[in-house]
């Protein structure tokens, strides 16, 4: 069985397990590697709850989805990293070197 040995590869399987079931062995080892992992563990209630939110704003299906301006995107990026004391330049670690402050929303 194949452990996650990124935290990259663990943020992917926690998007594609909110599309869909993951198989036996990718739920082990992302719940594994969530069990040793603060920063995804943080980044994974960070999707679950954004994805609550916009399921609580959006229940009409015939409703228009608004695409944001390039400018008004960067803001909000912008102020999300604030809020998780994010570097600018951030991305998805790649390894076990996390820093303090949270995992870096990506847009």
């Amino acid at each position: 069985m194949k452990r996650f040995t990124s935290c990259k590869e663990a943020a992917k399987a926690v998007a594609e397990a909110m599309e869909h079931d993951l198989p036996l062995y990718r739920r082990f080892a992302l719940n594994f590697h969530l069990l040793v992992c603060s920063a995804c563990r943080r980044y994974r209630s960070q999707v679950i709850g954004l994805n609550r939110l916009v399921r609580r704003h959006v229940r009409e299906p015939n409703q228009v989805v608004v695409e944001l301006d390039s400018d008004t995107r960067q803001r909000l990026v912008d102020r999300l990293r604030q809020a998780n004391a994010t570097p600018t330049g951030g991305t998805l670690s790649t390894g076990n070197d996390h820093t303090p402050g949270g995992t870096p929303v990506t847009p």
